[in-house]
């Protein structure tokens, strides 16, 4: 939803971003785009409602505590992160009546993994 926040901000607010930022934001919405397509079917009526009442919540919440999209997603993530960690198990066991800790780990997977969260850390 980062992108589309940032978008409205463009065009209401007048916001002027860099170069190095804009190109970040073109290599999110790719990534975003090959998962889509090859891993998910999506309803293009409830994905684009989605996009838009979260893009409107979020530009919501950067008026109303005078923040940027960058900012107001740090402040943020440590909630979010919180209820994804505390939530997240209970709901994906409802949905697929399966638990996470019980995912077949292999090589490739532990691999993965780290190698996301390497990249997310450090770069």
């Amino acid at each position: 939803m980062i992108p589309v926040s940032c978008l409205l901000e463009v065009v209401l607010d007048k916001v002027r971003y860099s170069r190095d930022t804009k190109l970040t934001i073109i290599v999110v919405l790719l990534g975003v785009a090959v998962c889509t397509v090859t891993d998910v079917s999506v309803n293009t009526k409830g994905f684009l409602a989605a996009i838009y009442y979260c893009s409107l919540e979020h530009l919501s919440a950067a008026r109303t505590y005078s923040l940027g999209s960058f900012n107001l997603l740090g402040h943020t993530a440590p909630a979010q992160a919180a209820s994804l960690l505390l939530c997240g198990p209970v709901v994906d066991y409802l949905l697929t009546s399966k638990r996470v800790d019980t995912f077949p780990y292999t090589w490739t997977s532990v691999t993965s993994l780290f190698t996301q969260y390497a990249a997310l850390i450090f770069l």
